[in-house]
């Protein structure tokens, strides 16, 4: 089965974050998943495939990043397997392996200019 069938209900929010000079930006994607992942780099492949599907879309510049909610995935977290791969700056918890925050200037490094090109297919 292709990863892509894999998903399910997937949504992305956006949110502004009011500071005290201005506000800035957080994309939440949010999707349910019912495939197993194998290994690191499937894990990595899949984190990179969630983060250029939310940085595709360009209603709003994730100024203070992408927050990745990931229900049902289960193997290696993947933040730490964007940590692990040489992304800096990933937040995440081991206890929660889909959910994991990257910041948007880890994003626009990693991925270029926003908004990027919106993944053509799902790792698999």
């Amino acid at each position: 089965m292709d990863q892509a069938d894999q998903f399910s209900a997937t949504g992305i929010e956006h949110h502004e974050i009011s500071k005290t000079f201005g506000s800035t930006d957080l994309v939440i994607l949010r999707s349910k998943y019912s495939g197993d992942v194998e290994s690191g780099d499937e894990s990595v492949r899949l984190a990179r495939y969630l983060l250029e599907a939310g940085y595709a879309v360009n209603d709003h510049k994730p100024t203070s990043g992408i927050r990745v909610i990931l229900q049902g995935y289960r193997g290696q977290p993947l933040g730490l397997a964007l940590e692990n791969s040489g992304w800096q700056g990933v937040v995440y918890e081991e206890s929660e392996p889909g959910r994991f925050f990257v910041n948007g200037a880890v994003l626009e490094n990693k991925l270029g200019k926003w908004p990027g090109r919106m993944p053509e297919t799902a790792p698999h």
